[in-house]
């Protein structure tokens, strides 16, 4: 069975096909668009009969602007335009394949060679299993503290949650640090004083590094070479010193200077924790 397909982009347009049975004399005729009709596109086939082959396609056209009408620039829509000139058509044969068809698949699917592919309309999501630490300390038998900074200005981070994700990093100086007393060994705790508290930080981590930085560079924030000492979905139920307790401690060598970084993951911004910016160690 042959078929014709038609692509007339008219503003109106009708149209007739005839096709030239075998016997002489036979002719079949198919009707596309009419004047009144409501689409400017379509697909025309010949009746489908096996036993009867077309020889010769007559396409007969008969143009006019709606209405009788010519487009102007102040209204476009009215009668023919600049692009209403011309009836594209098409004349297929269904039998004959494009040859990339032939040797190509339809659909290519990275990694994949089975016949059959699942897939869904809905979002998928992925899953990922973290193992957080929670500790507990029990009998100290001996601590060190000290004390960095000062607090004449409250802050709303690193511990705010006005932004949904955040990651921040403070720099504290070897000299800092012997100035409140400590000493080499193992930062096994970090406290924190809250003026105020807000919502939870869900995956609050902190990563502690030393550093050759004696300021930090927004433009060049050093991102590798931490340890992990604290990560736990981290809630304020009061104000005042919250201490956060290393599952794995921190060994100082007593010169270099300290990089230590926090960060969290909300699904979504909520009311910030401001904290009095005094630190201890």
């Amino acid at each position: 069975m042959k078929q014709i397909y038609s692509l007339l982009c008219l503003i109106a347009c009708w149209g007739l096909m005839e096709g030239t049975m075998a016997a002489p004399g036979d002719t079949t005729v198919v009707g596309t668009f009419r004047f009144d009709s409501s689409m400017r596109s379509g697909v025309f086939m010949f009746p489908n009969d096996p036993g009867k082959t077309y020889e010769k396609i007559l396409m007969l056209y008969s143009m006019r602007c709606k209405n009788g009408l010519v487009s102007t620039s102040a209204n476009t829509n009215l009668g023919c335009g600049e692009w209403d000139y011309n009836c594209y058509t098409y004349v297929v044969d269904s039998s004959q394949t494009d040859s990339l068809r032939q040797t190509h698949s339809n659909y290519d699917i990275s990694q994949f060679s089975g016949g059959s592919f699942a897939f869904t309309y809905d979002s998928v999501y992925t899953y990922t299993l973290f193992e957080q630490q929670s500790v507990t300390y029990g009998n100290v038998i001996g601590e060190n503290t000290g004390s960095v900074g000062n607090d004449v200005f409250p802050s709303d981070h690193p511990l705010g949650s006005a932004d949904a994700i955040a990651r921040t990093q403070y720099l504290w100086t070897a000299a800092e640090l012997t100035a409140a007393e400590l000493t080499t060994g193992d930062i096994t705790a970090l406290r924190m004083e809250l003026q105020s508290t807000g919502n939870m930080l869900n995956n609050l981590r902190i990563r502690i590094k030393t550093t050759q930085q004696t300021y930090l560079d927004p433009y060049a924030p050093e991102l590798d070479g931490f340890t992990e000492v604290y990560f736990l979905n981290t809630s304020f139920l009061t104000t005042g010193l919250q201490q956060f307790n290393f599952y794995n401690p921190f060994t100082w060598d007593g010169s270099s200077n300290l990089l230590v970084e926090f960060s969290y993951q909300n699904i979504s911004p909520g009311v910030d924790n401001i904290q009095i910016p005094r630190s201890g160690l």
